[in-house]
């Protein structure tokens, strides 16, 4: 949404977000603590993170629902809501992405 993107550009513009400096990637970050939240200054990141919180226990409700492989439904049993998220900047011409896995 706009208020994301605002949020996002205005915590960056501040100096929240940082690069991690690993070789080859340009991205910026800044991990959130979803109490953080409730700062004024962050607020704008509400509905991304209602959606994002949400997601574990969208998955144990399929994994309930559908039917799946017993692995899978265990698997998607075991989701829980993290208490950090990570936002992420990445340079227009996404030049610097490099594939990972963020912990």
């Amino acid at each position: 949404t706009a208020a994301v993107r605002e949020t996002a550009e205005a915590l960056r513009s501040g100096g929240a977000m940082r690069n991690l400096g690993q070789d080859g990637r340009d991205d910026e970050v800044l991990t959130v603590d979803l109490g953080m939240l409730r700062d004024p200054s962050y607020s704008g990141l509400m509905d991304a993170a209602r959606v994002l919180a949400g997601m574990p226990g969208m998955l144990v409700e399929s994994g309930r629902r559908d039917e799946c492989a017993a692995e899978t439904a265990a698997q998607f049993a075991s989701a829980s809501t993290p208490r950090l998220l990570m936002l992420a900047r990445y340079p227009p011409s996404a030049g610097g992405y490099v594939p990972h896995l963020d912990n």
